[in-house]
């Protein structure tokens, strides 16, 4: 087994990264529903593929800025580069649909948890 490097998930604006996230998760939806008939099961339909990624903690480049809210009210889409774990590479055009911000005042930590969802990924690199 190979040993692959598992990097967090990366956001784009205008080509650009300007940070990266500290964790993520990343889903991969067919959009296939099940069709049944009067024999019972007759098979999956095509549907539209979809994925999503719920990620936390924003880490910015240093010098570079991003306001997750003006960009949902703007309904902006973003460039976010994900690596599952067979190594490759899959470049996703998202919109950040929620966002929650968690802060604790009494240590002076923000924290924020971000959903985006977008249409199919395309393969950068192959692992």
């Amino acid at each position: 087994m190979a040993n692959y490097r598992i990097k967090a998930a990366s956001l784009l604006v205008g080509g650009k990264k300007i940070g990266q996230f500290e964790t993520n998760q990343y889903t991969v939806n067919t959009g296939d529903e099940a069709q049944f008939g009067d024999g019972g099961y007759a098979g999956h339909s095509d549907g539209a593929g979809t994925t999503s990624i719920s990620a936390t903690g924003f880490v910015p480049i240093v010098g570079m800025d991003f306001d997750f809210e003006s960009a949902m009210a703007a309904k902006q889409y973003l460039s976010i580069l994900v690596e599952p774990i067979n190594g490759g590479l899959r470049s996703i055009t998202m919109r950040c649909v929620k966002a929650e911000i968690t802060s604790n005042h009494r240590n002076g930590e923000q924290k924020g948890t971000f959903n985006f969802e977008g249409g199919p990924a395309t393969i950068v690199k192959v692992g």
